[in-house]
């Protein structure tokens, strides 16, 4: 996966203590005019993260056949860090979901988050990202490229553990068709929608299907 862009920030990040044994902290503004882009290649998430090839010590003395790569896993043990981070709501997200680029999302919104490495833990994150606008296009079967609308105020909020947050994540969709009621043909406006709640791991799936305009068909 590929995270790029551009990002303005603000704010103030220190780093202190003995080189094994560092500590960060500090709180940094993601500001409004921030565009971020990632691609999301892989198909399932994973909490397992190597920290393989993360430095590579090579002898450029030695003869180039029998040149030899050693590697050594930076010790993550001695290392902390406590960061408070706002995301102010005219920052865009688009994600790719495909190195396509056929199948995305783009999100406006914002939030505040704490993002906490506790070396006996691990990676800890906490808040809440609220979306202000946001669209998500799927190539659907039968329907081919489908665009729908993420709900104004759908939430996304994290209590711990990165990978599992709480969803109430609202999709929409508007299509207007002919229907016959009372043998009279008119032309309805149907919202429909899919409401995503609970967390990640234990995924509430419910369909909806409304009339706003139409009390009859309602």
């Amino acid at each position: 996966s590929t995270l790029y862009g551009t990002a303005l920030l603000k704010g103030r990040v220190s780093l202190a203590g003995r080189f094994d044994a560092l500590t960060l902290q500090g709180n940094l503004t993601l500001r409004g005019g921030s565009s971020l882009y990632y691609i999301y290649k892989d198909a399932s998430l994973t909490a397992n993260n190597s920290l393989d090839d993360v430095v590579t010590f090579v002898d450029f003395n030695a003869p180039p056949t029998s040149m030899k790569a050693t590697t050594q896993i930076r010790p993550t043990d001695n290392f902390a860090m406590n960061l408070n981070v706002t995301i102010e709501p005219t920052v865009q997200l688009e994600v790719l979901l495909g190195a396509s680029g056929e199948n995305y999302s783009i999100l406006q919104g914002g939030g505040n988050l704490n993002i906490q490495y506790i070396p006996a833990v691990g990676l800890r994150l906490s808040g809440r990202y609220t979306v202000m606008s946001g669209e998500l296009q799927m190539n659907v079967p039968l329907l081919h490229v489908h665009s729908m609308t993420i709900r104004s105020g759908s939430t996304v909020q994290w209590s711990g553990n990165a990978l599992n947050p709480m969803l109430a994540v609202i999709i929409e969709d508007q299509i207007r068709t002919s229907v016959t009621i009372d043998d009279i043909p008119q032309t309805v406006l149907f919202l429909t929608g899919i409401s995503l709640s609970n967390t990640l791991e234990h995924l509430g799936i419910q369909f909806t299907l409304s009339a706003p305009e139409n009390a009859s068909m309602q």
